[in-house]
């Protein structure tokens, strides 16, 4: 029997097009501190990986040479679909800008099929315009993106979801199948968002059986494939999560590193119409907004089918679903962060705008029922087209793009000297607490023995990512250090016999090696719950072969996805390609997605003849007593910087003391994630810089005068202006 042509599920391949042309491999990958590290990160998982390490987890190459943990932490399957392309002869770059291609195409079709049963054919692929032509999804690929693991995660969300709902009607095995897929891959990618996501499919799960009624099978069905999906990842999560505490990754050391209370959006923000990007900022950004066309959809949506009585409990998950994670973004939600252990470890609240897109575009599927049958395909048409049309000015990348080729461990360390991003982490969260102070002797040799002794003594060695077999010739007892940060289960022997090591305070570790001709053996072995991991994994990947063999529950094939509407799908594909294949050749050939906005040029004020501010601004002239202040400075170096100063904003009352400021580590937008040392300002480019100011209640009524300045913070002496003044004022705000 031969099967037809899906034009649905061809649509919805093509909906992507618009954001994957800028993509192309040729066009290099967005110019972003995040999508370099991503990068980089690949080179120590592509040596192990052709050392025979199947499941990497220690960066031998990685924190100056030293090595660490990294791979034990960060979820592998990225790594993995990248390391495929590049095993196949593909430059790593291009491997990576082919799998964000990919996770483009995966948002569209998980939710194409996810709400084709319930809308058809021409409601999902309205659906699936809007989960991938969120503000944000652009934000993540193209703009400000390379968080490429997050990116993933939210991208697995509708195939789950989709995965488990056909489980449940079909009790089919290919269903069955795909749970677990589905739902492991999203352990392998992203364990916050897996450790968010997997309560709330529980929870779906949960509805749909209460609701249709299940009888045992499907509650077998569906309790057996969750239970198989955690075991088949159980090798990752499993030691990520047990192994945390030796780590500085605990949500109290996040909390005090990166403090998710002044990360919190605004309903105004949430609800920011498209605006052009900046391209003379070094940190132009895409609002964090839901989008337009995202809210107007999934609301009438919403008022649809909430009186279906067929589809109210689907439609009420979905608003319901909406309404916590936008909620979760505000900072009326902050006694929740307190309160719930977990969510720290985000950092960023704006983390649930993925949920939030994917409800809302759940339930913008069902608006198309709105019109009648024929006339479908063209609303759907209209409103992929306004969802394309709403993000149009941030197809682009502002910061420019990339070409890396193939990186090598020398370009890592040089990375992480330049940047400070040593272990390509920010917050140093998986450094080894063996390390309670830095080896003096950094750097360490990269791609050879770490063996801390002179080279005449050492007369054969071998390295590999996994340790070292190093022949010595010894002319006197004498404890031989490894330049190598210590983490359970590092082992040694000498001529074949284990024998302990000492752990120094910087780290790294040491054996007692008598006198004479002896082979040292250093090996990285798995710990405990590492070996206990990979046999849970290995014997969940054996069920689920087993059960692909023989599915004890429901039928072996079950086509119950609708794809009735065939002509509104055809209707709308051959549209489609069109419109967004010209979209798209538009959006890879202007640089400037459509839109440019003007730089700055004007210099306001010169501290210290370092830094130039080029402008600044404040949300509103008069405030209330307790409330807040939004202020917005625009910074430019006027030379070379080798020192990140830190910015201070105060008002100042008329006798000029300061009631109230904003002291910042380094400028920029910590809402975004935007916030950059003054010395890694790019060339040409300006700094936005976001403060936020709480004017206290017992500040008496008056105006006041707004003022910024400079400081070293190592010196803690301030940048003076041309008339010798450290502050300069750039507005007067009432206080009532």
């Amino acid at each position: 029997m031969t099967r037809k042509l899906d034009f649905g599920l061809l649509a919805a391949l093509i909906l992507p097009a618009v954001s994957v042309l800028p993509l192309l491999p040729w066009n290099g990958i967005p110019n972003t501190a995040d999508g370099v590290i991503h990068l980089l990160r690949q080179v120590g998982f592509d040596h192990a990986i052709r050392a025979g390490v199947l499941v990497p987890r220690w960066g031998a190459d990685l924190y100056l040479g030293f090595g660490y943990p990294l791979y034990n932490f960060a979820p592998p399957l990225l790594a993995y679909v990248i390391e495929t392309f590049v095993l196949a002869g593909i430059a790593m770059d291009a491997a990576l800008a082919l799998t964000v291609i990919l996770t483009l195409e995966l948002y569209s079709a998980g939710m194409f099929l996810f709400m084709r049963p319930r809308v058809g054919a021409a409601g999902a692929l309205a659906a699936a315009a809007l989960y991938v032509y969120a503000p944000f999804r652009m934000r993540e690929a193209l703009v400000t993106g390379g968080n490429y693991p997050q990116f993933l995660a939210m991208a697995l969300f509708p195939f789950v979801l989709w995965a488990f709902d056909g489980l449940l009607r079909t009790q089919a095995r290919r269903y069955a199948v795909a749970a677990v897929a589905s739902l492991a891959a999203l352990w392998l990618s992203h364990l916050f968002h897996a450790a968010i996501f997997t309560p709330i499919a529980a929870l779906y799960v949960l509805v749909q059986l209460l609701v249709t009624r299940a009888g045992r099978t499907a509650w077998l069905a569906a309790l057996g494939t969750g239970a198989l999906a955690l075991a088949v990842s159980a090798f990752f999560w499993m030691p990520a999560l047990v192994e945390a505490p030796l780590t500085g990754a605990s949500a109290a050391e996040f909390a005090a590193a990166s403090d998710f209370h002044q990360r919190f959006l605004t309903a105004p923000r949430l609800l920011a119409l498209p605006a052009p990007l900046d391209f003379g900022e070094a940190n132009a950004d895409v609002p964090l907004a839901i989008g337009w066309p995202q809210v107007i959809a999934g609301a009438a949506g919403a008022l649809v089918v909430i009186g279906r009585r067929r589809d109210r409990a689907h439609a009420l998950f979905l608003i319901a679903l909406a309404a916590v994670a936008i909620f979760l973004q505000l900072g009326a939600s902050s006694f929740i962060w307190d309160a719930v252990p977990i969510l720290p470890l985000a950092e960023y609240p704006w983390r649930f705008m993925g949920l939030a897109t994917l409800a809302l575009a759940a339930l913008g599927g069902y608006a198309v029922s709105l019109v009648p049958p024929r006339a479908q395909a063209w609303t759907a048409l209209a409103i992929a087209g306004l969802a394309i049309a709403s993000v149009m000015p941030y197809t682009t990348a502002p910061r420019g793009t990339l070409h890396l080729g193939a990186p090598t461990a020398e370009n890592v360390m040089q990375y992480e000297s330049s940047t400070g991003a040593r272990g390509l982490t920010t917050l140093d969260e998986y450094l080894p607490k063996s390390v309670q102070a830095l080896p003096a002797d950094l750097p360490a040799p990269l791609g050879r023995t770490k063996l801390d002794l002179p080279a005449a003594l050492i007369t054969a060695d071998r390295w590999s990512p996994r340790g070292e077999d190093v022949t010595v010739e010894l002319p006197s007892p004498v404890r031989v250090r490894f330049r190598t940060f210590y983490f359970p289960d590092w082992q040694a022997a000498i001529d074949g016999r284990e024998v302990p090591v000492t752990v120094a305070a910087d780290g790294t570790f040491a054996i007692d090696a008598p006198a004479g001709r002896h082979t040292l053996t250093t090996r990285f072995a798995d710990s405990p719950v590492r070996t206990a991991a990979t046999l849970i994994s290995l014997a969940g990947v054996f069920m689920l072969a087993l059960a692909a063999w023989r599915w004890p529950f429901g039928a072996s094939r079950a086509n119950v996805d609708d794809a009735g509407d065939a002509g509104n799908a055809r209707r709308f594909a051959l549209w489609a390609a069109l419109i967004v294949l010209a979209l798209g050749a538009k959006a890879a050939i202007d640089a400037n997605g459509g839109l440019r906005a003007t730089p700055r040029s004007v210099v306001a004020a010169s501290f210290g003849g370092q830094l130039e501010l080029m402008g600044s601004a404040q949300d509103e002239g008069v405030v209330a007593r307790g409330a807040e202040l939004q202020a917005r400075f625009y910074w430019r170096p006027a030379q070379p910087l080798a020192v990140d100063y830190k910015v201070i904003a105060q008002l100042i009352a008329p006798d000029g003391r300061a009631v109230a400021g904003s002291d910042k580590q380094h400028p920029g937008d910590p809402v975004t994630q935007g916030e950059t040392p003054t010395s890694q300002i790019a060339d040409g480019k300006v700094l936005r810089d976001e403060h936020v100011i709480r004017v206290p209640e017992t500040v008496a009524p008056g105006r006041y005068e707004l003022r910024v300045g400079l400081y070293d913070p190592i010196t803690g002496k301030r940048l003076r202006l041309p008339d010798g003044e450290t502050l300069f004022t750039t507005g007067t705000v009432e206080v009532r």
